[in-house]
């Protein structure tokens, strides 16, 4: 990455991560499928530890987002692109499962690159408090999957 620990991103780098924040989100909801999703970003590096979910109900297409909610999970998910390797970020998508309850599939984001979790990195991240690290438990009735792939992004950081 052209930055160094500590130091402010240039505007170019902004942009590109921007871009590239919005591609992931995009790829995620359309992937959902139909239904009430919670999308989440978290950030978990002291002192800025930060989360922001986004609720939406995608039919056919449609998402019907809070704007003020969409920017913060997007300012998220741009700011993880642009830090350093030790950021720890990541993103956690809760939809209905087919047999009631919900699934949880996560990502992680690292060096610029959007990570699959494993059934049981997306259940740590999901039980883990961002601001505290404490873990809890998830109801009875959630299923952890692993994330599934996503294609490359089209712009290079």
């Amino acid at each position: 990455m052209p930055e160094h620990a500590g130091s402010a991103p240039d505007t170019a780098l902004i942009k590109a991560a921007h871009a590239r924040a919005d591609e992931t989100v995009t790829q995620l909801l359309f992937a959902a499928g139909d239904g009430p999703h919670d999308l989440t970003c978290a950030l978990t590096d002291p002192p800025a530890a930060a989360q922001a979910v986004v609720m939406v109900y995608r039919e056919t297409g449609v998402f019907p987002l809070s704007a003020d909610d969409i920017e913060m999970l997007m300012t998220l998910v741009t700011y993880a692109f642009t830090r350093p390797e030790t950021t720890n970020a990541g993103l956690l998508l809760n939809s209905p499962h087919r047999t009631g309850g919900r699934t949880i599939r996560g990502w992680g984001i690292h060096q610029g690159k959007v990570i699959p979790f494993t059934a049981d990195e997306a259940r740590t991240a999901y039980c883990t408090d961002p601001s505290t690290g404490d873990q809890t438990e998830p109801d009875h009735d959630t299923v952890f999957e692993a994330g599934f792939p996503l294609r490359p992004p089209t712009l290079p950081l």
